[in-house]
């Protein structure tokens, strides 16, 4: 089966005239043509250079090996808030607490002493802090439900999103039931 293209051939004045009219329409390019094949070679170097980021080299992933503590649901939802600052966070370090932080840390101790009895523990292992964990929450649910009120009840869980290894956490500062009989949620993250 042969197919016929039909050929046009265009003459040297028209296809002067379609240059001049392209170029006229088109905006200038916005970096220089380049000429030379080993700055064609060095360009694309850099821009693998650019594409190939290693994990090891990430302020988040150098920031979970300095802490060595789970994923929390802050490091998801801070850099909503604004990436800058986690970043920086990330980068530098949290900021040196002010005498503002120190006094809204304080009013929260406040308030969670009335709620909760803290009680001291020696925790000696992974499974201990696990225990004390689990412990917690059961204390801070079965408050919830029988008082109407808690806080810094702490949620874990794994997620399928992040690596199975991983677990994400949060503490729920406050719950409490209103007078309609609905939940409140306070969320501290």
């Amino acid at each position: 089966m042969k197919i016929d293209i039909p050929v046009e051939i265009v003459s040297e004045e028209e296809m002067a005239f379609i240059e001049a009219s392209l170029s006229l329409s088109s905006p200038p390019p916005l970096h220089p043509p380049i000429q030379y094949p080993s700055m064609v070679d060095e360009k694309i170097n850099d821009m693998q250079r650019e594409r190939e980021i290693d994990i090891e080299e990430s302020p988040l992933q150098q920031h979970r090996q300095r802490q060595r503590r789970a994923l929390s649901v802050t490091d998801i939802t801070s850099s909503e808030w604004c990436e800058k600052q986690t970043e920086f966070m990330l980068i530098h370090g949290r900021p040196e607490k002010t005498k503002a932080m120190l006094a809204g840390s304080a009013r929260h101790t406040e308030l969670e002493a009335e709620v909760v009895i803290r009680v001291e523990l020696d925790v000696q292992s992974r499974e201990d802090s696990w225990a004390v964990r689990l412990v917690n929450f059961i204390v801070g649910a079965n408050q919830l439900l029988f008082d109407g009120l808690t806080r810094e009840l702490p949620i874990s869980s794994s997620s399928r999103i992040l690596a199975s290894a991983k677990l994400l956490q949060s503490d729920l500062v406050e719950r409490n039931f209103t007078s309609f009989g609905h939940m409140a949620w306070c969320i501290f993250l």
